[in-house]
């Protein structure tokens, strides 16, 4: 998993709320994690609306815990945009009102806009560090269709031991994806047997970040994806308020 293939480094301003001085374990929560760039000819106004709808809907919302979102820069996919959006559970997919602003908001016709939502599982539960400031790397990957269920455990034990091997780790959570049922009991179903990852790791910084990456324990943990068929793919934004 080279950092100069996979790594779509977000730069600029990022929306933040629900991000202050320090943010909680994440042990529970369902995160909704949203790409988007403008379509072609996309007007500045319109760019704007998009950007002004997600940051409205906390505010809309009671049930969003946390909240926060980046401008990207430069990347390969093209993506200028990501958002996520964190709740207490699966209950939130049964919010008609909540998916009518969301899909308002993430399917206008200037935008194009994938997503994905996992339950997280906190591997840092007593991390009281900022995350405003912070690097954060979402990171994104799935397993070989038919992998034996030991070998999907012990990538789950590899991903919760990098925070005590990896000192540059500030924070670590990963969750298996949920598809997009809306009923809830068929969602946790489906998830039990999902080969989709998402982990998000938290750094001070760049320098930190490189350390990890550099590290023999996340190099062993990558050439564990490789062996089971894993392509990740990571996207990085700085959490500002």
């Amino acid at each position: 998993m080279k950092r100069r293939v996979c790594t779509l480094l977000v730069m600029g301003n990022v929306f933040a709320l629900g991000c202050g001085s320090e943010e909680g374990s994440s042990e529970g929560l369902v995160r909704r994690v949203v790409f988007f760039h403008p379509r072609e000819n996309a007007l500045a106004e319109e760019i704007q609306k998009v950007e002004d709808a997600f940051r409205a809907l906390p505010s809309e919302f009671p049930n969003i815990e946390r909240f926060e979102g980046g401008k990207t820069n430069e990347n390969p996919e093209g993506w200028t945009h990501c958002f996520i959006i964190s709740f207490k559970d699966l209950q939130f997919r049964q919010d008609q009102a909540f998916g009518e602003a969301f899909d308002a908001a993430a399917n206008g016709p200037y935008v194009r806009t994938p997503r994905h939502d996992y339950l997280a599982h906190d591997a840092t539960p007593d991390a009281r560090t900022p995350t405003r400031g912070r690097l954060r790397r979402v990171v994104s990957f799935t397993l070989k269709e038919g992998i034996a269920p030991e070998e999907t455990k012990k990538i789950e034990n590899a991903m919760v031991a990098l925070p005590s091997q990896i000192t540059a780790i500030e924070r670590l959570e990963w969750g298996k994806l949920v598809r997009r049922q809306k009923d809830v009991k068929q969602a946790l179903t489906e998830m039990a047997t999902s080969r989709s990852y998402t982990l998000l790791l938290t750094f001070q910084d760049g320098s930190t970040r490189d350390e990890c990456l550099a590290h023999p324990a996340f190099e062993e943990f990558q050439t564990l994806l490789q062996h089971h068929g894993a392509k990740p793919s990571a996207i990085e934004y700085v959490a500002q308020q």
